[in-house]
């Protein structure tokens, strides 16, 4: 009697905690480490990019193209997992990558010029650096320290 109560009590506490604790969903740190592996594999951007995109674009496909350098993109968003949130992520020419809890719901489209009108262009950064200085502020990049 003693030892069915007892199984009985382990496998609850067992089950509750699964149940609270769902190991088997995606989470932020998870998603972020796939993320920087995916990104990592991904090649520099076509030579034909540049000259897909509409004029003032510098952003499509996955890759922001800079003056001097270009970065891949990916994104989550919370619509997607709840428990993932949102996350912006890109690994620049250099192997850098950056992070950002951005609401990305469209994507690059943040960044796409043509759905602007003139006065709110935004200018094609000359660099990571200058990306950063343009957008850390609004869209909340920073640097992941390199492992």
């Amino acid at each position: 009697m003693r030892r069915s109560l007892l199984i009985g009590v382990v496998v609850g506490a067992v089950t509750a905690s699964l149940l609270v604790w769902r190991p088997w969903e995606l989470t932020r740190e998870r998603w972020i480490r796939s993320a920087m592996r995916h990104l990592q594999q991904v090649p520099p951007p076509p030579a034909s990019l540049a000259s897909s995109l509409g004029p003032g674009e510098w952003a499509g496909q996955g890759y922001i193209l800079f003056t001097n350098g270009w970065a891949c993109f990916t994104s989550h968003t919370f619509h997607a997992s709840q428990r993932v949130g949102d996350i912006g992520l890109l690994r620049d020419s250099e192997g850098s990558y950056y992070i950002c809890q951005y609401h990305f719901c469209v994507g690059l489209h943040e960044y796409w010029q043509q759905v602007r009108p003139p006065q709110e262009q935004r200018p094609r950064p000359r660099d990571i650096g200058h990306f950063i200085e343009l957008y850390g502020q609004t869209n909340g990049w920073k640097r992941i320290p390199a492992a």
